[in-house]
């Protein structure tokens, strides 16, 4: 009876426990998106905001005659801070960073990687790879940015900011969905954050051409509870035998004591 209860119990609780795992990466999977899409819409109505203001009103005014002159290196970064950006670059019309709160001495040359989001249609930001400056020099990470234009009588400045897929966003995707998340850009590791027991299974969260994100679930918990219930079976089929076995001697002695 356990040669045939045990492959088909191991069967259907190993069923249970995959459609279980399923439904947690289905609804971790969806949670990241949803964080991802929380992160851009905040970082556009923060890039609107700042069009809006008055103090990019009064900067473009000034710049009218003077961009160069009046738009310093620093403007960017203040800016940028204000509004909880991590990335903001303020460019002419011609596509020359006017002013770049996340790298200041790109300030006077071309950036056409972050400029090209001028030409989108869609409000929504894009993913695009920013240079930023770290402890280890000049590297390439991912973002989600936007641009909006600024006008002032026939000036036209464009404010193209976002936010940077670093660490930071690596560690809440873990603690929101519970699983090691990669963050990948050309197939090299950005960021890093939490941990996944092996066996493991992963989802995949494409974001465009630039970047993706990785997220590795563990089996570990389905893995030992399969094993947990082999071992309970192994154990019953072991003290079931060995009753079997004693009761059969004691049975067989009381029934050939008599013949003897």
């Amino acid at each position: 009876p356990l040669a045939v209860v045990v492959p088909l119990t191991l069967t259907r609780l190993r069923d249970t426990l995959s459609r279980e795992l399923d439904a947690r990466m289905t609804a971790a999977t969806a949670s990241a998106q949803e964080s991802l899409e929380r992160s851009a819409a905040n970082s556009r109505r923060a890039v609107e905001e700042l069009v809006e203001s008055p103090a990019m009103e009064d900067l473009v005014r000034d710049a009218r005659t003077a961009p160069l002159r009046v738009i310093q290196a620093n403007t960017a970064e203040g800016l940028m801070k204000s509004r909880g950006l991590t990335v903001l670059a303020l460019f002419d019309r011609n596509g020359t960073v006017l002013s770049s709160g996340h790298l200041p001495a790109r300030r006077g040359d071309p950036d056409p990687a972050l400029f090209a989001v001028t030409k989108e249609k869609s409000p929504r930001p894009v993913p695009v790879r920013v240079d930023v400056r770290g402890d280890a020099g000049l590297r390439q990470v991912p973002a989600l940015v936007t641009a909006r234009p600024v006008d002032y009588g026939d000036v036209r400045l464009w404010a193209v900011g976002g936010v940077v897929l670093d660490d930071g966003l690596a560690q809440h995707l873990a603690r929101l969905t519970q699983a090691d998340v990669t963050l990948l850009s050309g197939g090299t590791q950005v960021a890093h954050a939490g941990s996944a027991a092996p066996p493991t299974v992963e989802q995949v969260l494409p974001l465009g051409n630039v970047a993706s994100v990785r997220l590795t679930f563990s089996r570990a918990a389905a893995r030992e509870a399969e094993e947990g219930v082999m071992r309970a079976f192994l154990l019953l089929a072991g003290l079931g035998l060995g009753f079997a076995a004693l009761l059969g001697l004691l049975v067989s002695r009381w029934m050939t004591r008599p013949v003897e």
